[in-house]
């Protein structure tokens, strides 16, 4: 006699076989994970992790399917129909539910019918985040169906009924937890704590209107969909207050239409690409890299393509995507939080006008409310304010005045110091061809060397200028200005390791100096921010200034100097330079709130006062115009000192770790094109013969091994 196989044994048994059967199949897939990893540039630099967990996506969504395909062979006894009938199931359990809730009647209910379909928990682990919901979901929709299996084999509607209400009721409990397992090497998709917090405690729904979208080339396609992931994590911690939308704008109807315009109130203008065909010629497409978070009736618009000079068009794109965490939640912030801080630009000492700092503080103002004033040597006015900006001054400060600046530090405030060592400027060459570079007494030289710098006496000159017109014509004829560079000009590169100038363009200065760090204050640190080329030299004061340098080629030798610093960030607690010093007679301030030490603070310093100045043209008429900052007349291109000033400012106002988000390094993966090119053949070879072998093996051994373990012995 025999003992009956209970039901469950039989559905079990079933699915058990059919997903081994996936998992034989899925085997020689590995080769493809080594022929990558081996084409590499270089060998092995590929994410192990991400692969992985888009391995375990697979056999997950491979186990529901198998499940689907049990249920369906159990409803008909003709294998055709439960095969037609299987992949209909999947199709709509994968796609079924996101197209229902395209449809405008069930836009209240859109994202829990989008979460009941196997796509969107799908999508999360093949990318290489595993997480508990989604594992929850398939072996959910495992579990139904077999239990239908077992329910259409043996009945039982009591034990079915409990099995579905068993799997609503744990979905439903771990809907709101959140744990997960970032698999990726760099944890590309696990957000920030303080991005987390920010997202969990928004109050406002926030709409994103993404114009990423349409035909895309590879590099840009993998910019879209990272768009897309960024955004799905960020729905994960806002719940219900973020979603979004993808719009073609190039397309003939209402939703492009209104991209258009809503990009042209922004003023966004599309970015031509080119591409090279095979047969020589030049496509091109417009890609419109951008997109706009909207709260009722504000919006701000988000450009999401980093355009660094001297970067490849992968690199660039690489950098986009790092900075999508960051551009998110600055927007967002902007959008939801209502407080504006204060910050202030100092005046009384000759410091630029406002009007020639008026591109910058429009784009302050986004920020915080920007005021302007002298506090004489009350440090108490200073108070309110997150920054003070000190923009080229030009006279003595007074000691009251350095009094009431250096309270205001030992307070916990920060500085961004923008200070010229050396008194020249172009505009003293419009008159003459040439002036004398002498040093700029603005007695500050002990306040900064007790923070721990020392801005020197000197003008830096580099190979990597800027470009000045200048008049080539003889005398007598009309002007012709030709482009030349000027060495007094240096292009400073940005330090790629600093939040403050991560992706940030060259900056260009205008008659700069050197500056030191000084003395081994332990409670303070210190990096550079900017530095000029590998070929610069220093010119010790006085300096002689010619417009006849414009005449002479540099010649690399003659400039021995690299990296020389330009500008460094402190952060810390810094000594006071009136500590052991009385007071000036002139400041009235209470003697108890004063500090010799510092409480924690940041400060950051500048030898060079016009890299926040704006160029203004017709500046003596009723209707001056602005060049904005950082933009080049000459040649038509703009630096980066509009973002690393607004990047300053920021950073020194940033108390919770927002600007750290801009340090996210994303490692760059390409494959090795020589590689490629020369044993191509090779790996085709392999990648589609080796697997097709490894199955005829296992066909042709599998019948031997069940013959030899089954089959009857004569």
């Amino acid at each position: 006699m025999t003992r009956p196989v209970p039901a469950w044994q039989i559905v079990t048994g079933k699915f058990l076989a059919g997903f081994t059967l996936v998992i034989l199949s899925l085997l020689p897939t590995l080769i493809y994970f080594y022929s990558v990893s081996h084409l590499a540039q270089p060998a092995g630099n590929i994410d192990a992790g991400a692969i992985w967990g888009s391995y375990i996506g697979l056999l997950l969504l491979a186990g529901a399917y198998v499940a689907i395909g049990i249920f369906t062979s159990s409803i008909t006894e003709n294998q055709i129909v439960a095969f037609v009938l299987a992949a209909l199931f999947s199709f709509l359990f994968y796609s079924g539910f996101n197209a229902l809730a395209s449809i405008p009647f069930f836009n209240g209910i859109d994202t829990f019918l989008i979460s009941l379909g196997i796509d969107a928990h799908y999508q999360s682990i093949s990318r290489g985040v595993v997480d508990l919901r989604d594992i929850v979901y398939f072996f959910g929709v495992m579990m139904v169906f077999l239990g239908m299996t077992r329910l259409k084999l043996k009945g039982g509607k009591t034990h079915f009924f409990l099995l579905i209400s068993g799997v609503i009721v744990v979905n439903i409990l771990i809907s709101n937890i959140i744990i997960r397992a970032d698999l990726t090497q760099e944890k590309r998709f696990t957000l920030a704590g303080i991005t987390k917090n920010f997202l969990s405690e928004m109050e406002t729904p926030v709409f994103a209107h993404v114009y990423l979208e349409g035909d895309l080339n590879a590099g840009f396609e993998r910019l879209s969909r990272s768009v897309k992931e960024k955004l799905d994590e960020f729905g994960i911690y806002a719940g219900n207050n973020l979603d979004y939308q993808f719009v073609d704008p190039t397309k003939d109807n209402d939703d492009a239409k209104g991209a258009l315009e809503r990009m042209e109130d922004h003023d966004l203008s599309p970015v031509p690409v080119y591409e090279a065909k095979e047969d020589g010629s030049r496509k091109r497409t417009l890609v419109y890299p951008y997109l706009v978070f909207q709260k009722d009736s504000f919006e701000i618009a988000v450009n999401l393509l980093e355009n660094m000079p001297g970067l490849s068009g992968a690199e660039n794109l690489n950098a986009s995507i790092e900075e999508l965490e960051y551009k998110f939640t600055d927007a967002m912030r902007r959008l939801t939080v209502n407080d504006q801080r204060k910050i202030a630009f100092l005046e009384g000492h000759g410091e630029l006008g406002e009007i020639d700092v008026i591109d910058i503080t429009k784009e302050l103002s986004k920020y915080y409310q920007v005021d302007r004033g002298n506090p004489g040597g009350n440090p108490e006015m200073l108070q309110p304010y997150e920054a003070v900006i000190i923009a080229r001054p030009t006279q003595e400060f007074t000691e009251p005045e350095k009094f009431a600046i250096d309270q205001y530090i030992m307070q916990g405030g920060r500085v961004l110091w923008l200070i010229d060592a050396i008194n020249a400027s172009m505009d003293s060459l419009r008159h003459t061809s040439q002036t004398v570079g002498l040093p700029l007494d603005l007695n500050l030289n002990d306040q900064l060397f007790r923070y721990g710098f020392r801005i020197n006496a000197d003008l830096v000159q580099d190979v990597q200028a800027g470009l000045i017109p200048v008049n080539v014509a003889p005398p007598g004829q009309s002007s012709r200005f030709v482009p030349m560079p000027w060495i007094f000009n240096p292009i400073l590169n940005t330090n790629s390791m600093h939040p403050v100038t991560r992706n940030v363009k060259p900056v260009r200065a205008e008659f700069a100096s050197s500056v030191d760090t000084v003395g081994e204050n332990l409670e303070t640190t210190s990096a550079p921010l900017l530095q000029t080329s590998r070929h610069s030299r220093i010119m010790q004061s006085p300096v002689y200034i010619s417009l006849a340098h414009v005449q002479e080629e540099p010649i690399r030798e003659n400039f021995p100097q690299s990296f020389i610093p330009m500008a460094y960030v402190s952060e810390g607690r810094f000594p006071s330079v009136f500590a052991h010093r009385p007071v000036p007679p002139e400041s009235n301030y209470p003697t108890h709130k004063r500090r010799d030490i510092s409480k924690p603070t940041k400060m950051i310093v500048v030898a060079d006062g016009d890299i926040i100045k704006n160029e203004v043209r017709r500046r003596e008429t009723s209707n001056p115009r602005i060049v904005p900052l950082g933009f080049d007349e000459v040649t038509n291109q703009t630096y980066g000192n509009k973002q690393f000033i607004l990047n300053a400012v920021n950073y020194l106002t940033d108390d919770e770790g927002w600007m750290d988000l801009r340090t996210r390094n994303y490692q760059l993966r390409l494959l090795d094109r020589d590689k490629v090119a020369n044993e191509s053949n090779f790996w085709k070879w392999l990648n589609m013969g080796l697997p097709l072998l490894l199955v005829i093996i296992a066909g042709v051994i599998a019948p031997i091994i069940r013959k030899w373990r089954y089959g009857r012995q004569n």
